[in-house]
């Protein structure tokens, strides 16, 4: 079997200026994608916990997942929320920080099992990063109830000046 190669990039933090509107508004209680250094939340799941074979149970997750395809394909991240969030119902609400690449089949999964995709104004650093993202950042969200309308809201977020609002329900 071949054997898959992390990025440094997958271990890059997500950066204050970013979590904590995020968290003043969500009130985050686990960072299912986390490591002992870049943690958001007290409780978080490490590479150790393997977060994509465990449930996930908190009220309102973070999950900024590593994005080489070494640690796990992004669609099977999202398949793995919508599956703690919306089918098992052991979160009220998952909030994931992924690439914004529209081009994507998990994209166009999004646009129909999540209840809101909101696209960040500007480029993200994150921490460990040199220099801002080469790909714009997008905000996946499911909530525990289904998403009746079939289809998600797309937002925008000027996350550099306006605090978060939910602008998606």
């Amino acid at each position: 079997m071949k054997k898959r190669i992390v990025k440094d990039s997958d271990y890059y933090g997500t950066p204050d200026r970013l979590f904590n509107p995020l968290t003043e508004y969500w009130n985050f209680d686990l960072d299912a994608a986390a490591s002992d250094h870049n943690h958001k939340c007290e409780r978080y799941l490490s590479e150790k916990d393997d977060a994509l074979s465990i449930d996930w149970h908190g009220d309102s997750v973070f999950c900024n997942p590593p994005y080489s395809k070494a640690a796990g394909p992004i669609d099977v991240w999202l398949a793995h929320a919508h599956q703690q969030c919306v089918e098992y119902g052991n979160c009220g609400k998952v909030v994931m920080l992924l690439q914004g690449d529209t081009s994507t089949l998990w994209y166009a999964k999004s646009l129909y099992q999540a209840h809101e995709l909101c696209f960040l104004k500007g480029r993200v650093t994150f921490i460990g990063a040199k220099g801002p993202a080469k790909f714009g950042t997008l905000l996946v969200i499911y909530r525990r109830e289904q998403n009746l309308e079939g289809k998600a809201n797309i937002t925008l977020w000027d996350w550099k000046r306006e605090p978060f609002i939910d602008r998606g329900l």
